[in-house]
């Protein structure tokens, strides 16, 4: 299982600086692309993750955005066993 620095560099990797350095103390907000991106699916595949309730975001009016802590989430509850 991936710890929370392994993901944050690799969304990092993922979408490049977003320049959110003033806010540091904020969690980034990640749109579904980026989401996508980071885990290697498809938007398609992001949105029946949201549907099915494997990946909780919040809306910001019409948008979608995810925290680090909600892609974890979704990576911890999806874990499969090592010996498959």
């Amino acid at each position: 299982m991936r710890d929370s620095k392994e993901i944050e560099e690799a969304m990092a990797r993922a979408i490049g600086d977003r320049g959110h350095g003033k806010f540091e103390c904020m969690p980034p907000l990640f749109t579904i692309t980026e989401v996508a991106k980071y885990l290697q699916v498809s938007n398609t595949t992001v949105y029946r993750l949201i549907k099915d309730g494997a990946l909780c975001g919040v809306r910001i009016g019409q948008s979608l955005r995810f925290t680090r802590k909600n892609i974890e989430d979704l990576l911890e509850c999806c874990a499969v066993d090592e010996n498959l």
